[in-house]
Order: structure tokens, then C-alpha cells, then sequence
């Protein structure tokens, strides 16, 4: 009894930690960076039918999500703040979902605090319950359908828990699942997959029972949900597939079934590495555990409780048979839904109560800090934490405007690069600040555009010019920007630097 009231103690800590962690990088209040601000700007121009169209920029995210964005942007503003208040929200939820679930399959020992502990220091959950995109809400949606199918999806849920319902034979849980189901798509399309191992978990345990009233009825199920994502497709998914630049931009995250090919096996070598530094860690040590720890725990689910590893697991065996036939990335923020499920199945590999081994009776002052040292082990390869010290930057491009606007004079001239376009509009035209430079002599560059080619043409007008630039964040874009520098004219000079992570401004004045 003691060692459950230390490890209840201690998930109370983990999740406090994790709710405090990521309210702490929401009040950092980091800019938007490319991909944000193109969806920001989606969600302050268009109006609310319009998000159930594709969606400009090159950009998706599924209806309701930013139905819930627009409202809060007519709330509180466009900025950054309201922009992030739903994912930080959805974020903290899930903490409190994984939790839940993990006493619902009844993981023993220290192994419930493990899914807790990955989810409240991932670097990748932190970031994602803290910026404009849908991610958060998909892992949220998938663990919330487990989570219900746990608590209301009788008769199965004696198989899953070990536990009997008396309100599983109740006509409106169906109603339930329907409205949850049809909900569930339009907010997070990875949630089609999590529903489809439900849908066949569901009607696989009733038609096993021959209670062919129930199949009937999850049948009915089953289908809204499948005219709820026919719709979808329709509107949304069918028209955004044909898009040849994120074909390509994804092309090698795409799962392929065929195995009797050598290309096709390291394609799956890069998926499945993708997917294990996804869910434990970019070290080997973090592979190596996060592989065994699955093998380990599949094993052990399979053997003892057959339809909580079908829960778990066939989300993602869907989302592979998907992804093989084209029709899904397994980019690492598209995997990021089912991550919290491969966390739960990693938990059974260590889901042994260690009051009962033989060793701790002897000692049972060890227990806790076996449980201690064990979760210690865990921090270098979650380590989002660093976050508390060391604020989460990606691009800055905000304060690099703001500084530029103070030095900022009359008849100066800015050349925006194309990478940068995205966030500067968004600042410069839509944020509820706006605009952050006093000018309407801005030139925003196209992609293959350099300052050089058009700075010759006016250099009579133009005694000064700023050049702006974002999204500084790999070898190929600094190398690009050291060519646009190079071929600035030499009848400029450098004369001001603005720089932030991953964004600069710089400017050019003619010389006398």
C-alpha cells in the first residue's frame, strides 16, 4: 500500500511538472515561424465556412481545430497567445489522459508513471502543446477515443480491464460513439485510424459473442463515421493529396509494404528510426530501450490481454498500411498521435508490482528509490526540462522586426526573402500589433530571388535598405544567405545587424 501511495504521489508531481512546463514556454511567447504564420494567416483572413476548403499556402489542418483558432482570435486577439491557447490546453489534457489510462489498464509498479514521465518531458509534446498547429489535438483526440473506449466501450471493456460495466448494454452509448466518432474526424483526421481499430475491435468481440443486435448497431456506428470522413475526403483530402510539392516534400516518409526489395526495407528502416527517436530519444541508448521495451511489452500484452494490444497497437499498424498505399506521411509530427500509444504498450514490459518480488520485502525502503533512479535514467532522453533554464526558440523573427522598426527612418526600403514572407506578413498585416515597420516600401522576394538583382535597378532612389530574413535554421539556407550577401552591389555598405535565433535583418546604406 505504501508504494502505491508514493507512485500516486509522484504522478501527481509528473503531472503538475508537465502542466507547469508547458505553461512555462506558452508565456515565453516565441514567435511564429514559416509553417505558423502561413496557418495563422489562414485563420485570420478566412471566415469560418471557408476552413472547410483547402486552406491557402500550402497548408492543412483539419475544420473544427481552426474553427476553435478563429474563435479564439476573435476573443482575445490576433497574436500569439490566443493562437496557442487551444494545442497548450489540449496539451495539458493529455497529461491528465495518459494518467488516467494507464490506472485504467491497471500498469503496476512504477511502470504508470512511465507513459506520464515521456509525455510530460518530450521535447516534441512540449513544443506542439505550444504552437499554432493541430498535433497536440491529434494525440489528445487519440488518447481521449482509448481513454472513452476504456470507460464506456462495453461489452469489451471486461476484456480490457478486467472490470464489468452494468451500464454496457445501455442503447445510448452507441448514440455516444456515433457524436464522439463523427466529432472526432472533422477536429483530427488521424482519429479515422484510432476509430477503425475501435470500430473493429468492437464489432470483432461482439460477433465473437454471435450478439449479431450489437454488431448491427456498431455497423450503424461505423458507417456515420464513415460518412463523416467521406466528406471530409471530399471537401478537403482528395484536393490536397494532389499537391505535387508535398508529394515530393514527404516522399521518403511514406511506409512500403514491399519487402522483397532492398529499397523498400531502408525505407522502412527510416520510418521505424523516425518513429523510436518520435516516442524515446535521438541517442542510441534511446532506440536500444524504446525497441526492446516494445518487443518486450507487445509480447507481454499479446499474451495476456489480447484487446488492449489490438487498442493500442492497431492505430498504428493502420496508419503503415495507409502510408504504404501513399495516402499518409509518417513524418515525424504526423506520428505524433500515436506515440502516447506505443508509450502505454513500452509501460507492460516493466508492469510488475515490486512489493512482491522476492528482494523488496527485505528491504522495502528501496522502492522508492529504485523508482526514483529509474525515472532519472529516463531525463537524458527526454529532456525537454531544459526548457525551465533555457527558453524554446525556433525562429524570432518578431523581435527582429520590432528592433528594426526603432531604426527604422524615412524613405528606407525592405527586401523581405522568400522563406521570411510568411511570418513577416503575418506581423506586418495581420497580428493585432501590426505593423511593426513603418513602411510600405517592402518588396517581398520570390523563391529564387536575390536582394542583388533588383537593389542595382533603384540605386538612385534608395540611400537605405533592409534586408529580412527567417527560417536560418539548416546549412542550406545560411549557405543561401551568404550568397544573397555576396552579390549585395558595392556601392553599399553594411551599416546595422539585427539578429535572433534563426532570423536577421540587415542594413545596407549607400556609401558617400
Amino acid at each position: 500500500m505504501k508504494s502505491k501511495s508514493i507512485i500516486q504521489q509522484l504522478g501527481v508531481v509528473l503531472l503538475l511538472f508537465g502542466v507547469g512546463l508547458r505553461l512555462v514556454v506558452f508565456y515565453q511567447n516565441r514567435s511564429l515561424f514559416i509553417d505558423e504564420g502561413n496557418l495563422a494567416r489562414n485563420i485570420v483572413e478566412k471566415n469560418w465556412t471557408d476552413f472547410f476548403q483547402i486552406l491557402d499556402y500550402y497548408q492543412y489542418a483539419p475544420p473544427l481545430f481552426l474553427c476553435i483558432e478563429k474563435l479564439n482570435t476573435w476573443i482575445f486577439g490576433a497574436n500569439e497567445y490566443a493562437l496557442r491557447l487551444w494545442p497548450l490546453l489540449v496539451g495539458c489534457l493529455s497529461l491528465l489522459l495518459i494518467w488516467d489510462i494507464a490506472k485504467q489498464i491497471k500498469l503496476v509498479g512504477y511502470a504508470r508513471l512511465i507513459p506520464l514521465t515521456w509525455m510530460a518531458l518530450s521535447p516534441l509534446f512540449v513544443r506542439y502543446s505550444t504552437e499554432v498547429k493541430q498535433y497536440s489535438t491529434d494525440a489528445f483526440i487519440a488518447l481521449f477515443l482509448v481513454w472513452w473506449m476504456l470507460k464506456k466501450g462495453m461489452p469489451v471493456h471486461a476484456s480490457l480491464s478486467g472490470e464489468k460495466d452494468s451500464t454496457s448494454s445501455a442503447g445510448s452509448i452507441y448514440l455516444y460513439w456515433g457524436l464522439i466518432g463523427g466529432l472526432s474526424v472533422w477536429l483530427s483526421m488521424p482519429s479515422v485510424f484510432v476509430l477503425a481499430g475501435i470500430g473493429l475491435l468492437l464489432g470483432f468481440e461482439a460477433g465473437q459473442r454471435k450478439a449479431w443486435v450489437e454488431v448491427r448497431r456498431w455497423l450503424i456506428v461505423i458507417v456515420f463515421w464513415l460518412i463523416n470522413f467521406g466528406g471530409y475526403y471530399l471537401l478537403i483530402l482528395s484536393k490536397d493529396l494532389d499537391k505535387q510539392a508535398l508529394i515530393e516534400y514527404h516522399s521518403q516518409y511514406f511506409f512500403s509494404l514491399q519487402l522483397y526489395k532492398l529499397d523498400a526495407w531502408l525505407q522502412a528502416g527510416i520510418v521505424f528510426k523516425s518513429i523510436l527517436r518520435s516516442a524515446f530519444g535521438f541517442t542510441t541508448l534511446a532506440y536500444v530501450v524504446g525497441s526492446l521495451g516494445l518487443l518486450l511489452g507487445l509480447r507481454r500484452l499479446w499474451q495476456t490481454r489480447p484487446f488492449l494490444c489490438w487498442l493500442l497497437l492497431s492505430p498504428v499498424l493502420i496508419c503503415l498500411v495507409v502510408s504504404s498505399l501513399g495516402f499518409y506521411s509518417l513524418i515525424p509530427r504526423l506520428t505524433l498521435f500515436f506515440i502516447p500509444l506505443l508509450w502505454l504498450i513500452f509501460a507492460h514490459a516493466f508492469s510488475y508490482p515490486l512489493d512482491k518480488i522476492e528482494f523488496v520485502p527485505k528491504a522495502k525502503a528501496l522502492i522508492p528509490i529504485i523508482g526514483g533512479i529509474s525515472l532519472l535514467a529516463i531525463l537524458p532522453l527526454q529532456h525537454a526540462y531544459k526548457y525551465l533554464y533555457q527558453p524554446l526558440l525556433i525562429e524570432e523573427i518578431r523581435p527582429v522586426l520590432r528592433l528594426t522598426g526603432e531604426a527604422f527612418q524615412s524613405g528606407d526600403f525592405v527586401f523581405v526573402d522568400h522563406e521570411a514572407k510568411p511570418a513577416f506578413i503575418f506581423y506586418q498585416d495581420r497580428h493585432q500589433d501590426r505593423p511593426f515597420l513603418p513602411s510600405n516600401d517592402i518588396h517581398l522576394g520570390n523563391w529564387d530571388e536575390t536582394p542583388a538583382s533588383w537593389m542595382a535597378s533603384f540605386e538612385e532612389k534608395h540611400e537605405r535598405i533592409w534586408l529580412v530574413y527567417s527560417h536560418l535554421i539548416s546549412a542550406e539556407a545560411l549557405g543561401k544567405l551568404k550568397q544573397h550577401l555576396d552579390g549585395i552591389p558595392s556601392s553599399y555598405e553594411l551599416a546595422q545587424k539585427v539578429e535572433k535565433t534563426a532570423a536577421v535583418s540587415y542594413l545596407y546604406v549607400k556609401k558617400k
